[in-house]
């Protein structure tokens, strides 16, 4: 298993924060579902009082992934395992999700999150043990300089747009923004400020796959653990000579081979050249995925500013309505054929 932890301060109060993330997931839900064999079915939404976090809101959703997958993972699976299920408990400031197939007896990924009103220096903020702190990997997912920036990390091609640009946005309505690349320590050091807007999204992500001859490849795929100095230097170039920064401009040495600090032993294996292609474009795509959706969060306030968590749940409703719609349309059309 894989232990990993990300953590993502941002210039947003906890409170924004709840209705920016609900609104945000929805967004991007209903707009990056375009057919159902590239969509997402909302099958629950409801309020729990008992389960993880004591009472929140449960969703279950499914996702038809086939075009989202690599051609090496589609090789093996059959067509029916080409669904990815998210459980999902929110007991804000608390969340915990977990994705699994067909294959469920063989693969799961948890997350769970906490949302803190600080900078992302808490430690153990999820309480691990001795040996789960030993096998943790953290990274910071930063506006910063530092492993991944969302104002100075490049955003290229159709990804990149001019308005969801931190170092170009001003919110109309709250007239934040734009940021610079010292906005944390900028907040730091103004602590009546720090207070009201500054808060970290920490993330702990457990990755299992028991796959015989495959375990490792596709552990790798879905989080990257390790890969070649150069490579890794040539996705972020804040990583030289061996040493890793955080937000705050502090490094810390690592071995010349591998990222962020020592895996386990058991995951500790040499990369062939399938697998260091593999974890390049999973590092590519899942600093893309945090920066993008995070940017999102950020620029788009003056789209959320002011909704109610009832305005949100109703936006819910609606766009589970229309996913509706169009898996039922995709479905009687697949029939004719």
């Amino acid at each position: 298993m894989l232990v990993k932890e990300y953590r993502i301060p941002l210039p947003l109060s906890v409170e924004e924060y709840r209705i920016a993330q609900l609104y945000m997931i929805t967004k991007k839900t209903r707009d990056e579902s375009h057919s159902a064999f590239d969509g997402v079915e909302i099958l629950v939404n409801e309020p729990y009082t008992e389960g993880p976090g004591g009472q929140g809101q449960f969703t279950r959703k499914v996702f038809h992934v086939a075009r989202r997958l690599p051609v090496w993972i589609k090789s093996f699976l059959p067509k029916n395992a080409l669904l990815a299920t998210e459980e999902s408990w929110n007991a804000y400031p608390y969340t915990k999700t977990v994705y699994s197939n067909n294959l469920v007896n063989r693969f799961s990924l948890e997350i769970e999150t906490r949302f803190q009103s600080d900078s992302g220096g808490q430690e153990n903020v999820f309480q691990l043990s001795q040996d789960e702190l030993e096998e943790r990997i953290v990274v910071f997912v930063t506006c910063s300089t530092d492993v991944i920036d969302i104002v100075s990390d490049e955003v290229s091609g159709s990804d990149y747009l001019k308005e969801e640009d931190p170092r170009l946005f001003r919110s109309v309505k709250t007239g934040r923004g734009p940021l610079s690349e010292s906005w944390v320590e900028q907040h730091l050091d103004n602590t009546k400020e720090c207070e009201k807007s500054l808060m970290c999204v920490y993330k702990l992500c457990k990755v299992d796959f028991r796959y015989w001859g495959l375990q490792t490849r596709v552990e790798r795929f879905l989080q990257d653990i390790r890969i070649g100095k150069v490579e890794l230097e040539e996705v972020n170039p804040h990583l030289r000579g061996g040493r890793v920064e955080n937000h705050l401009g502090k490094t810390t040495p690592v071995h010349p081979t591998e990222i962020r600090t020592s895996i386990s032993p058991s995951s500790a294996v040499e990369l062939n050249m399938t697998s260091a292609l593999a974890n390049y474009a999973t590092e590519a795509a899942l600093r893309k995925t945090l920066l993008i959706a995070h940017r999102q969060v950020w620029t788009w306030q003056d789209e959320w500013c002011g909704m109610t968590i009832e305005d949100v749940r109703d936006m819910e409703m609606r766009t589970a309505d229309i996913l509706r719609q169009k898996m039922g349309q995709e479905d009687r059309h697949t029939e004719t054929i």
